[in-house]
Order: C-alpha cells, then sequence, then structure tokens
C-alpha cells in the first residue's frame, strides 16, 4: 500500500513539471540561458516584418517554470504568460498584444540587455506582466 501511494504521490509531482523542449528558449537562474539564437533569430523575423513564434521558459527562485508564448504574425506581437505552474504565483494565464520589441542595456559588471515588449493592449495588466518582460542575459564584450 505504501509503494502504491508512494507512486501515485510521484506521478503527481511529475504531471505538475514541465520539461521544456528542445526549441525551447530556457532562461535558467542566473544568467545561464538556452537556445539563445532562438531568441536573435525571432528578433531579427520581428525586424524583417516575418511571422515567427517562440516559447521562453523561465524559474521562479523555488524551481517553478513560468511559460511565455511569444508569437508574431508580422503585424502585431501576442505573448500568453502561463503562471498556472508557480506554486507561489497567481495561478493562471495573462495574454497581451503589442506593437514593438524593446531592449535596454544595463551597466553593471555583467552587463546585461533587457528585452521587453512596448506600446501594448491592456495598457496596465495585472500581475507579472507590468514590464512586459521577455529576457534579459548578458552582453559579450
Amino acid at each position: 500500500m505504501k509503494k502504491n501511494l508512494f507512486l501515485l504521490f510521484s506521478l503527481l509531482l511529475v504531471g505538475c513539471n514541465y520539461t521544456p523542449s528542445d526549441s525551447d528558449i530556457v532562461v535558467g537562474l542566473g544568467s545561464e540561458i538556452t537556445n539563445l539564437n532562438t531568441f536573435e533569430i525571432f528578433l531579427d523575423n520581428v525586424k524583417q516584418g516575418k511571422e515567427d513564434n517562440i516559447r521562453i521558459v523561465s524559474y521562479t527562485d523555488e524551481g517553478d517554470p513560468i511559460i511565455k508564448d511569444v508569437n508574431y504574425d508580422g503585424t502585431s506581437i501576442y505573448a500568453e504568460t502561463d503562471f498556472t505552474r508557480d506554486k507561489f504565483g497567481t495561478s493562471r494565464v495573462e495574454s497581451i498584444s503589442c506593437n514593438s520589441i524593446d531592449s535596454k542595456v544595463t551597466v553593471t559588471p555583467e552587463k546585461s540587455e533587457e528585452y521587453f515588449l512596448s506600446e501594448c493592449e491592456p495598457s496596465q495588466p495585472s500581475g507579472n506582466l507590468w514590464s512586459h518582460p521577455l529576457t534579459v542575459y548578458e552582453v559579450s564584450n
């Protein structure tokens, strides 16, 4: 009986987690990013007006995944952020439509570049989408 309960509990835990695909852009704890080239290709496609989509997976301090699906249709950028796997978060999915992607370089000992969505509707979304971040990464010198 104890073995069956352990197996059931283990399956429930595995069902709650998310395993990124090989094409996901994964922002790990710290500054580690997997598939950064996919993000850079997406940025180039947006600049050229080419349709594209990406999935960005970031993690909370506790290790819970936050999943952001970003779709560019050649005109507008649609982002859907899934907070449902965050045990301490809002447990909802939020959507936003934007017209552009901006970047900001932060000069610190580890120079970084932040990309965020701008010219968005709704203009004052709730929760973590307030500043519409996409990702942050270190810029090589």
